[in-house]
């Protein structure tokens, strides 16, 4: 019988006795104090079993670390103690002249000198030289035969300067024509100087005025025809250079003198 069945049985005799009455209380407080016995223990062996459980999670864990870090050091130990051979395909023979050569025999005067001065054929170099320039003479005729047969015209813009040169004749003339330079009708006498240039030389002197105020006059660098008030500038019989000249090279000044 259990307590349940217990505590019906008493009451119902209760029920029957009214000095009894009571009884009912006392079951309940009796119901009361054991359902919170009850909850105590089943709290307790929560907390027992969390417990439980927490130190057997930890346990597991170390002992997995603890194999791993054996199972590493077996592993390591194997591989120390055991020599791994790796072998790869057969491969093909080498072929000479393809996959090695077995080098090259250096020429004297080539590849290598003894130190000695070259011997200089000045024979050879002046057939070559001649040579070539006979080369360039045949080109230079073909090209005139060329422009002279070509029915194509040669425009003053394709040829460099000449525009420039033409109007400065031209200028040249007119000045001549209202009496600069002239004698009693007559053309003023042209005179040519040449003048060697080197890195220091800023101006030349020339011999005479020029005539028409300075503009008759053709100057030239190194046989490049120069522009006035660009190249250099007049000042009576002075010639200042606008560009610094090299070293060995010539100024030609031909003009017409007053």
């Amino acid at each position: 019988m259990d307590i349940k069945q217990i505590i019906q049985k008493h009451r119902n005799k209760a029920e029957n006795k009214p000095e009894t009455r009571g009884w009912d209380d006392l079951v309940s407080i009796i119901e009361g104090k054991i359902k919170e016995d009850i909850a105590l223990i089943v709290k307790d062996f929560d907390k027992k079993l969390a417990g439980i459980s927490s130190s057997f999670e930890k346990e597991i864990t170390n002992w997995g670390k603890e194999l791993q870090k054996k199972a590493e050091q077996e592993l390591g130990q194997h591989i120390r103690t055991r020599k791994i051979e790796i072998k790869g395909d057969k491969g093909d023979s080498p072929v000479k002249g393809k996959d090695y050569f077995d080098g090259y025999t250096p020429v004297k005067n080539k590849d290598y000198f003894d130190g000695k001065d070259a011997e200089v054929d000045y024979e050879k170099i002046t057939r070559l030289t001649l040579s070539k320039i006979g080369d360039l003479k045949d080109k230079a005729d073909e090209l005139v035969k060329k422009i002279n047969s070509s029915k194509e015209k040669i425009t003053m813009s394709s040829i460099k300067n000449l525009q420039e040169e033409l109007e400065l004749i031209k200028k040249n003339i007119r000045e001549t024509a209202r009496g600069g330079g002239v004698s009693k009708g007559g053309m003023g006498i042209w005179v040519h100087q040449q003048f060697n240039l080197t890195s220091a030389t800023t101006s030349v002197s020339l011999s005479n005025n020029i005539s028409a105020n300075g503009t008759a006059h053709l100057f030239r660098y190194q046989g490049q025809m120069l522009a006035m008030n660009k190249d250099y500038t007049i000042s009576g019989k002075v010639v200042s250079l606008l560009f610094t000249p090299v070293d060995g090279t010539v100024f030609d000044a031909t003009y017409v003198r007053t």
